[in-house]
């Protein structure tokens, strides 16, 4: 590797650990993981999604992702049902007490959300780009050896 690659690499790390690190406190605050936080976020944005179907959304297996709905499920944040489409799917949803849960997330005083509006506010016109840029990236990285 060079040292352009490396620089990158430390660099996607060091943002990385500081998303987590903010998004991490949010969470506690509200009692959450920040896993579970990732979790009721991703179910809002694409309700009656399958469990293999969050699992890839937050970048986790499926026996983890399974757990952090036991938990969501068991303090009323999100419903399992049964899907309409096929009877033998179960689907996940936020409950009304979960999208209460997500909108103080999001709405109150998130430390996370502060920082990503002026990310954006900073950068907007430029994060399109760089989010096909990540996507490129991402694709390569996870593509099968060749």
């Amino acid at each position: 590797m060079d040292l352009c690659t490396n620089e990158l690499l430390r660099s996607l790390a060091k943002l990385n650990k500081a998303i987590l690190r903010v998004a991490t406190k949010d969470a506690e605050q509200h009692g959450l993981t920040v896993m579970q936080m990732f979790a009721l976020n991703a179910i809002k944005f694409h309700p009656n999604m399958r469990l293999n179907e969050l699992a890839e959304s937050i970048r986790l297996t499926n026996s983890t992702v399974s757990g952090i709905v036991d938990r969501l499920v068991h303090h009323g944040l999100v419903n399992r049902i049964p899907s309409v489409n096929d009877r033998r799917a179960i689907v996940l949803c936020l409950t009304d007490k979960g999208e209460h849960k997500l909108d103080e997330l999001m709405n109150g005083n998130s430390l996370l959300k502060k920082k990503m509006d002026a990310i954006e506010k900073a950068y907007g016109a430029e994060l399109k780009n760089m989010l096909k840029l990540h996507e490129d990236m991402l694709k390569i990285l996870t593509s099968e050896e060749e």
